[in-house]
């Protein structure tokens, strides 16, 4: 084959082949950035008038006609339709939305989300959310969060409390959110939020064969030359494939590798792993496949004495106590290095409700990226539980079922492997605490939830783009720009927890992958519509100008020179 032949080869696979956007990851980050990409009117941008005009308009505005309030002529009213994006979802879970997600809240067995009702991934609608409980007669599946809201104080009352005057009353005394605002600060039930996001997903046609069961193993952005192509395309090589797009995505966890805590560990020879997540009997909380493992629920069916240990101070460590002792484990030794937090959120509701633009304007106000990191930590203040974990927690603690003990460590673990005869039946952990813990008994499991600290740089996928196209990072989060982009010269977008120092404090919340949805989609079609501008149509100086003004850019009085 000749270089021309060649080449028009790789133009024809190029025209077929190329996506206008590759979204990496189909979880909850990935679908609000589908979602976004196609939908025209976002709650985001258009007031509630505007967008119940326009949706009129989408559905009646074909059959009217227009007059022209001077001349007084009549045209007839053509829709524009918007160009759909060519989209292609890569998943390394399975070929559908969520699975990841849906599948981890089987395996806790968690009942209600812990975000409250404005946090969901329809770009179109605030209320959406509660509106699909309403319309599917589903309203007893959402969930009052109590204690959240309080009687609004006085201003009086206020400058007493600030001046140290005034007297706390009753058990609202510091909540910060109004009753006017009650009917935000509900949950909805995980099979609610589920069927919600299917509601999505079929409102924007993303169901249908977008997702492909692919792990992606390298990204590369370079030029590709052909006959009448000259153009920089990312390269996204997975396991099965490789394809090209102008845009790409990146909608992950905030780290590929788990992080354990720093002790002893003395595993026989013959039973060496090759990393963490491969000790025998012990696994980190985003690997965990059932509760118990089925071992200890062996030995729990044969009715045995079993012991598990939780690492961690975050909710998943209450929700994996919980589950295990649900499920007939004898008991649970849970083990926290730092204080019980309890809290209804992960955030302060400073942050999350409806008047949070103080703190986020104290965030992007911050001059350099290491004060947003320290707002960061400042804001999430470590793992906590929430009211109703924390009251099943103590109930499991008075019925004799659960050992727990805040400010204390794990400093040293051996596991004793099972003689030959029963090998099959499994082995025993031995470890020692700080400060010790009195006749501690051997333990059948070990869980870490111990969190997984943000690290863009361990995603092997990213190795090639990071040594082609280098970007620095603080405590492990990328140095985006502001609309996300990897750098103004490379449109990879980031979105979830890696975008925390673009988003904020909740950028790897429901609240947050909304939010960055919306930067991504807007930078998106704005590229878009520089790639289509002819430069036979570029603005003169005065067009310029008529184009700031529209833009609502510079002085009002320099429209005074526009004629």
């Amino acid at each position: 084959m000749t270089e021309d032949a060649a080449k028009e080869d790789l133009e024809k696979q190029l025209t077929d082949d190329v996506f206008d956007v590759i979204i990496v990851g189909a979880g909850p980050c990935g679908l609000a950035v589908a979602a976004r990409l196609n939908e025209s009117v976002p709650a985001a941008v258009f007031t509630d008038e505007e967008h119940r005009r326009y949706q009129w308009l989408r559905a009646h505005g074909s059959k009217v006609v227009l007059k022209q309030l001077r001349s007084g002529r009549t045209m007839s009213h053509t829709r524009q339709v918007k160009p759909r994006y060519r989209i292609a979802v890569l998943d390394a879970t399975a070929n559908h939305w969520m699975a990841r997600w849906n599948g981890r809240f089987e395996t806790l067995d968690i009942p209600q989300l812990r975000s409250p009702l404005p946090w969901h991934l329809d770009p179109k609608d605030l209320d959406s959310l509660r509106g699909f409980a309403h319309r599917e007669g589903r309203t007893r599946e959402l969930v009052e969060i109590k204690g959240c809201v309080g009687k609004e104080l006085s201003k009086h009352a206020k400058k007493r409390r600030q001046s140290g005057r005034g007297k706390a009353v009753g058990p609202n005394q510091n909540a910060e959110i109004n009753e006017r605002e009650r009917n935000d600060y509900f949950t909805a039930s995980r099979q609610l939020f589920e069927s919600h996001c299917a509601f999505v997903q079929k409102d924007y046609s993303l169901a249908e064969g977008l997702v492909h069961h692919e792990t992606v193993t390298d990204i590369t952005f370079h030029p590709v030359q052909a006959t009448n192509w000259d153009e920089r395309l990312f390269a996204v090589h997975t396991n099965k494939s490789c394809r090209y797009a102008r845009v790409v995505v990146l909608a992950v966890g905030p780290n590929h590798k788990p992080v354990f805590p720093d002790f002893t560990l003395d595993v026989p020879r013959h039973l060496e792993f090759r990393g963490c997540c491969d000790l025998p009997q012990a696994c980190h909380s985003a690997h965990i496949q059932t509760i118990p493992d089925a071992l200890v629920q062996a030995r729990v069916d044969r009715k045995l004495r079993t012991n598990l240990l939780v690492v961690g101070g975050g909710l998943t460590s209450a929700q994996i106590s919980d589950l295990a002792i649900r499920r007939g484990v004898t008991k649970v030794y849970h083990i926290m290095r730092g204080p019980c937090r309890v809290k209804h959120f992960d955030l302060d509701l400073s942050w999350m409700s409806k008047y949070r633009n103080p703190r986020l304007a104290q965030f992007w106000s911050a001059d350099t990226d290491t004060e947003r990191l320290d707002l960061i930590k400042d804001a999430r203040g470590g793992g906590s539980l929430t009211p109703t974990y924390y009251k099943k927690l103590l109930q499991h603690q008075a019925a004799g079922r659960l050992y727990h003990q805040c400010f204390t460590t794990l400093t040293s673990a051996k596991f004793i492997p099972p003689v030959e005869s029963a090998r099959d039946q499994g082995g025993y952990w031995q470890v020692e605490t700080n400060p010790p813990i009195a006749e501690l008994p051997r333990m059948d499991y070990i869980y870490f939830a111990t969190g997984m600290p943000p690290d863009f740089r361990s995603f092997p996928c990213l190795q090639n783009l990071c040594s082609q196209h280098p970007l620095d990072d603080i405590g492990g989060l990328p140095c985006l720009t502001n609309q996300l982009k990897w750098r103004d010269d490379v449109p990879l977008f980031v979105t979830g927890a890696l975008a925390g120092l673009r988003i904020g404090p909740g950028a790897g919340n429901l609240g947050g992958a909304r939010l960055a949805a919306e930067r991504i989609a807007l930078e998106i079609e704005a590229m878009r519509l520089g790639d289509t501008i002819d430069e036979d149509v570029l603005p003169t100086e005065k067009g310029e100008a008529q184009l700031r003004y529209s833009l609502g850019l510079g002085s009002k009085f320099s429209a005074l020179d526009i004629s």
